[in-house]
């Protein structure tokens, strides 16, 4: 981080305190977990292991009904220090969330560092630029189908979140500055649009988007001028079948001009990449004392397509993404690379006492995986639904390709509030 940046950070947050001294009434929420997991694959289930502690904490102060601020921490033990053995895991720690933020029926800011993909600073609907983010977003909705977005990102807290997937920020944690910054290479600006079509009682979401990067990741935090631009579009269309069943087809096609790591040939620079979804939904409705309906459980199965359509040199340019790979997380997989295919079915069931994921997975890039966590207990904390729990997860995947480890396990143990 620059010394302007940190001048920058600063200002944010002497803004932040001041507004909360003068504030009449906050109002206040809290949230965060403390989980110890062991994830460990086959470059060395003891010697490449993570086992420790994982801890995060926010609280958010609703100052007036559209102003609110945040602020989180988060940090990692390696408990595996303590005995005779290597640990990928480092003990560290970092100011996970702190924010401004703005809102009104249809015009949203936030100035910080926030989780775009979770509560009220959700964000961003790119799947590829999910979690932990320092920056600006703004979004505004200029009718009650369409709503332009516009993000700033220049730097990332790598905490292994990949949305859907479970467990997947328990395994470790890299800070802002300076691996965060490394990882996204320069400055990212991101600018798009959600557009929402009525089709009979379904919906079709098209949300095109562009990207610009100033600056490839080559593992430094030089200043320097190589972009990667990027043109691409989500979609995703419910349709509902019958009653209680759903089909859910999704997919994003973006076409990427520059290298996701470091200069090459010129015919590096041009890359394409398709996934397709096809999801079948079943849901189970059931009715409580007030007679209100709830859902019991869901559950899914489908088949894919994923490419990285480029010469085998390409890269890329993902902060993560929002398909059902376990491998990325569990197996150190690297599938953004070019020349690279998966065609895959999977399974899910999401229940009130348990959740599980399967896929199977062949091509260039190929996977197993079944993951699983137990709800153990529930109780409601907050009127607004807010709950405690504790949930115990654990999985194996198998991948085949990109360097990737072939086995890997994972076992976990999670409160949450």
């Amino acid at each position: 981080m620059s010394f302007i940046k940190k001048i920058l950070f600063s200002y944010l947050l002497g803004i932040i305190l001041a507004t909360a001294l003068f504030a009449n009434k906050i109002d206040l929420t809290t949230h965060g977990r403390l989980s110890l997991g062991y994830f460990g694959n086959s470059f060395g289930f003891l010697n490449t292991s993570a086992f420790g502690l994982n801890a995060y904490v926010m609280a958010d102060f609703g100052i007036t009904e559209h102003w609110s601020i945040g602020m989180g921490a988060t940090g990692i033990w390696n408990i595996w220090s303590l005995f005779p053995f290597n640990n990928i895991m480092t003990s560290i720690g970092d100011v996970s969330d702190i924010y401004i933020l703005y809102k009104n029926d249809n015009f949203k800011i936030i100035i910080g560092r926030f989780n775009a993909s979770q509560g009220k600073t959700e964000m961003i609907t790119n799947g590829f630029f999910n979690g932990p983010l320092q920056g600006v977003a703004v979004s505004y909705k200029t009718s009650s189908a369409t709503t332009l977005w516009f993000s700033y990102i220049n730097s990332w807290l790598n905490n292994g979140f990949m949305p859907g997937r479970i467990g997947s920020d328990l395994k470790g944690l890299s800070p802002y500055f300076a691996d965060g910054k490394i990882t996204i290479g320069g400055e990212v600006l991101m600018v798009g649009e959600d557009i929402v079509f009525k089709i009979q009682k379904g919906s079709f979401l098209v949300s095109p988007w562009v990207l610009l990067n100033t600056k490839a990741p080559d593992g430094t935090t030089r200043v320097t001028f190589d972009p990667i631009a990027q043109i691409g579009s989500k979609f995703n269309l419910q349709i509902p079948i019958h009653e209680a069943w759903q089909s859910i087809t999704s997919g994003d096609a973006i076409f990427q001009y520059g290298n996701g790591t470091i200069q090459n040939d010129a015919s590096d620079d041009f890359l394409g990449y398709v996934n397709v979804d096809e999801e079948i939904k079943y849901t189970r409705y059931r009715l409580n004392t007030n007679n209100e309906k709830y859902v019991d459980y869901s559950i899914s199965f489908g088949i894919g397509v994923r490419a990285v359509i480029a010469k085998q040199t390409g890269r890329f340019f993902a902060l993560n993404d929002s398909t059902r790979f376990y491998g990325q997380f569990l197996n150190n997989a690297i599938y953004g690379t070019g020349n690279t295919w998966t065609a895959y079915v999977f399974s899910k069931m999401e229940h009130k006492f348990f959740d599980i994921h399967l896929l199977i997975g062949g091509g260039t890039y190929s996977e197993v995986s079944l993951i699983g966590a137990w709800k153990a207990y529930r109780k409601n904390r907050l009127s607004n639904g807010q709950t405690l729990g504790f949930d115990i997860g654990a999985g194996y995947s198998f991948t085949n390709g990109n360097n990737a480890a072939n086995h890997a396990l994972m076992v976990f143990g999670k409160i949450a509030y």
